[in-house]
């Protein structure tokens, strides 16, 4: 993937570079200990951003800023695992969480499929179709694909 000049310096101030991987056996052991299903899709994302936290421009805060992290441990924390599985039956693909969005308010989930979804009580946003999109998307504050109040019912993201 290319990233755009700002997206890069966003990344490298968090301490990235193209050649960061973390081992995705360790990411896989600690997901389903905490009982999720991790996926090749989640995994390739984690594998280069878990662990890390962004701070970026944005307009939706009257400081400027944003932040977003790909933290498994908070992460983790902040997910029922039910629940996750409740919204993987509403989307149509397994999700697996891997990171929070919009300052902690919203829980990131990479579809088996390689869409990137968000959500927050009680909506569910599609915000990437791919894996590779879903980085640069988040630290240029792109707007969701599609967002639909969950209800307990199949969603659809056509």
């Amino acid at each position: 993937m290319t990233y755009s000049d700002q997206t890069l310096a966003i990344l490298h101030d968090a301490g990235w570079s193209e050649e960061r991987r973390v081992p995705a056996e360790a990411l896989r052991e600690r997901l389903a200990a905490a009982g999720f299903v991790p996926h090749p899709a989640a995994l390739a994302f984690l594998t280069r951003f878990e662990g890390l936290g962004f701070t970026h421009p944005s307009s939706k805060y009257e400081d400027g800023k944003n932040t977003c992290h790909f933290d498994l441990d908070r992460v983790i924390g902040q997910v029922d695992v039910d629940d996750i599985d409740d919204f993987s039956a509403s989307v149509g693909t397994r999700l697996c969480p891997v990171g929070e969005i919009n300052r902690g308010n919203s829980i990131v989930a990479i579809g088996e499929d390689g869409r990137v979804f968000s959500y927050y009580s009680p909506f569910i946003a599609l915000q990437t179709r791919t894996v590779d999109e879903a980085i640069a998307h988040f630290l240029s504050e792109g707007k969701a694909i599609a967002t639909r109040a969950y209800d307990g019912n199949p969603l659809s993201f056509a």
